[in-house]
């Protein structure tokens, strides 16, 4: 069946995803991708998972399905090719939301940078393998998912993402296996499959916020309350917290406390009518509070000029070589790697060794990097 003519059907209840479930286990590969309303609601939720099969495709209400861990049987079946484009978000939603996690991944993006591609969104990847092109709307993108009915458009839209990638797959490790380079895409898929989802500290995350280095203890304290007040906004009102008020907006306030909030800059008069005695009564508290140091450790270590020479050797080597393969030089060996070799060479084995060195790249360019580092130094 072509892709232009696969059927898609909604999925809305727990018994129809059970025989869904069922139906698809026979597949040998099928292709997936979520969507989520993050831009919209606060905490997110994930509204659509999409499945295709060979012959159909399957959009999984998960607004009406609270629970979709039926699905875990497939996922994490090593058996069964999951192709998703670009997964690293799809594989932390799905253990975030239902603790679902994979094996047997095919990533087009990675596959397709291995391959040299020069564009890796998944419309330019569509329209360079199978020679279709899709609108890909900024404004469906980021529309809200979590809203009921979805319109034929966002259907369609939610459809596209996995409509093709079954017979992109095909394509890109046709290519791999021609270039050699599948078991390095594998080890990568193997690596992915390892990906969980960790939550944000949201203990200390305002100590994080852009500006934060130019506050002192006092400023601190403001900013911490402000930022709890904003949290407790955003969860009272189902809205992300930039929306509610802007770090930027957070820093100001934290720098100067005494300020009328009619001349804070940007700040709405709906925000000022809504907010304005709570942002108030944060500030206040944050003054009364103690001061707040931060041990703001700094362990970086000024490379020499000899290390710095050493480094850019080591990266024209790198860069040597992807040039040479027709590949991102940052696929070839990690930076932080070469950052270590260039900082102590006679450390270069157990370097060599590294968990963030992947075996193909030991067994491809293990050698070369070591003849390479020995002529240098």
């Amino acid at each position: 069946m072509p892709n232009s003519e696969m059927s898609v059907e909604m999925i809305s209840t727990p018994d129809r995803l059970k025989d869904m479930v069922a139906e698809m286990l026979s597949s040998d590969v099928i292709s997936l991708d979520t969507e989520s309303n993050s831009r919209h609601r606060y905490p997110e939720q994930l509204c659509l998972v999409q499945i295709a099969t060979a012959t159909g495709i399957y959009i999984i209400d998960t607004i009406r399905i609270n629970d979709i861990s039926t699905l875990g049987s497939i996922l994490a079946n090593p058996a069964q090719v999951k192709v998703i484009h670009d997964a690293s978000y799809d594989v932390r939603c799905l253990d975030r939301h239902q603790g679902l996690h994979f094996s047997g991944i095919f990533d087009t993006s990675i596959a397709a940078r291995f391959l040299g591609f020069s564009q890796i969104s998944l419309a330019a990847i569509i329209e360079s393998t199978v020679g279709k092109k899709i609108a890909k709307s900024t404004r469906l993108q980021q529309s809200d998912w979590g809203k009921r009915p979805l319109t034929t458009e966002a259907l369609e839209y939610a459809s596209g993402d996995v409509r093709y990638l079954i017979q992109i797959r095909e394509i890109l490790e046709r290519k791999l296996k021609t270039l050699g380079r599948l078991d390095w895409v594998m080890e990568e898929f193997g690596r992915l499959e390892e990906v969980r989802y960790v939550p944000p500290d949201k203990e200390n995350e305002y100590q994080y916020l852009k500006g934060t280095r130019d506050l002192d203890g006092r400023a601190l304290s403001i900013l911490k309350s402000l930022y709890w007040f904003r949290e407790e906004t955003a969860l009272r009102e189902r809205r992300p917290p930039y929306f509610i008020l802007p770090d930027e907006y957070l820093i100001n306030l934290a720098s100067h406390p005494g300020q009328d909030l009619s001349n804070v800059f940007g700040l709405s008069e709906f925000r000022k009518r809504t907010m304005g005695r709570g942002l108030l009564e944060a500030i206040r508290k944050g003054e009364k509070g103690a001061p707040i140091e931060i041990n703001r450790q700094n362990n970086f270590e000024r490379p020499t000029m000899q290390q710095i020479a050493r480094l850019g050797s080591l990266k024209s080597w790198r860069v040597s070589l992807g040039a040479k393969l027709n590949i991102d030089p940052a696929l070839i060996w990690p930076r932080e790697s070469l950052e270590a070799i260039a900082k102590d060479p006679g450390e270069f084995e157990a370097n060599l060794n590294s968990e963030i060195v992947r075996r193909w790249q030991r067994e491809e360019f293990g050698s070369t990097l070591a003849n390479y580092v020995r002529s240098i130094y």
